[in-house]
């Protein structure tokens, strides 16, 4: 530290002091140690909601003793400050110092102390709402600095197949860290950077966001639920995947829609007609039938249709004539082929509802910490 004596004003040095000490994450001790040091007096802090006395004589001596001899003793911002013999001018303004960068530092530590996990901080970074000097604590834990280069990525499936996924994730090379729920999950990725290459577990799903400085990580959390919304099951174990498919969902893919997704609540969707037969046509067909949909929507012709799904042209045919039985219309023009994209989306933003409510992101803030 250096000495006050050589800083341009008094209320520069005080200022600068106190906060040098928050920049650099000292905790309550070193504060008071280095606050004695720096006025060469003996200085005490007791706060009120912390239990135990800290108190430091002239030097590096900590003590729990509160101090017998003081020049000025002040309660300010929930904490009792005090500074041994001989009283200046400036004591009360660094007094008062004092206890806010205690009170900041103490604030910034209560939400987890002891308990604080990697997946705590992984939730931590991505809420909107933390405080700055939380948000630090949860960068200093995942060894992470705010312009650390990160993606998002929101995940569901089986518990297996989404350990499997982050494996994978690992195995490409990604430093990924994880915050879990029992279907679903989140992954804080740093070095994801081909995401063509992303194998995906028969049964998993998921969303993925651009690439955010870690400061920027609630954004990049939006747009991995966002992309998420538009997911759904993996077929296959390996890629690579067709964007039809849905098995992964990049952020750029979404385009805006995903204001249907906040805006669509699930009384919406159940009162929307051709949802409820795709879902029978689904019933009888099963997943060739999804498959089957998913490209001929995309597709120019059945032929094509067949080309991209590699199966016989007179399979394909069929399925669709089953489906235009049962939606009600003709898939060969666009306005039906559009009619039947909108019920297949439409279908996933109910399917994934479930798994991520709007409005609700991950749950973050009703989650406990030490989960």
């Amino acid at each position: 530290m250096a000495d006050r004596d050589a800083a341009p004003s008094y209320p520069d040095r005080v200022i600068r002091f106190f906060d040098d000490l928050l920049t650099s994450h000292a905790d309550v001790g070193t504060i008071v140690r280095e606050t004695a040091r720096w006025t060469g007096r003996t200085i005490g802090v007791r706060p009120a909601d912390a239990g135990a006395t800290v108190t430091v004589a002239t030097g590096d001596r900590l003590s729990t003793t509160w101090p017998q001899e003081t020049a000025l003793v002040l309660d300010r911002h929930n904490v009792l400050v005090a500074i041994g013999r001989d009283l200046t001018d400036e004591d009360h303004a660094i007094l008062d110092r004092l206890a806010l960068t205690v009170r900041l530092r103490l604030d910034a530590e209560r939400p987890f102390g002891p308990r604080l996990t990697s997946s705590t901080a992984v939730a931590l970074l991505v809420d909107p709402d933390v405080r700055p000097m939380v948000r630090d604590a949860a960068l200093r834990h995942l060894a992470l600095g705010p312009s650390t280069r990160v993606r998002v990525v929101v995940a569901a499936g089986p518990k297996e197949a989404l350990r499997a996924f982050t494996e994978g994730l690992e195995a490409q090379g990604a430093r990924t860290t994880c915050w879990e729920k029992p279907r679903t999950l989140l992954l804080l990725c740093q070095g994801l950077d081909d995401i063509d290459r992303i194998d995906v577990p028969r049964g998993v799903q998921a969303g993925i966001s651009g690439v955010h400085p870690t400061a920027d990580a609630p954004r990049a959390c939006r747009e991995a639920e966002a992309a998420f919304r538009f997911s759904q099951p993996s077929t296959h174990d390996s890629g690579p995947y067709r964007a039809e498919e849905g098995a992964v969902v990049r952020t750029e893919m979404v385009h805006g829609y995903e204001v249907l997704a906040e805006a669509l609540t699930p009384d919406h969707l159940a009162r929307i007609s051709d949802l409820h037969a795709l879902d029978a046509v689904l019933q009888s067909g099963g997943l060739p039938m999804l498959e089957t949909l998913d490209v001929v929507v995309s597709a120019g012709s059945i032929r094509q249709a067949a080309r991209t799904l590699r199966a016989h042209h007179n399979s394909v045919a069929h399925r669709v004539a089953q489906a235009e039985r049962g939606l009600g219309f003709s898939l060969s023009d666009s306005y039906g082929r559009t009619r039947l994209f909108m019920a297949l989306t439409l279908r996933r933003l109910r399917e994934t509802h479930q798994l991520l409510p709007p409005h609700s992101p991950f749950g973050y803030r009703n989650a406990p910490f030490d989960q």
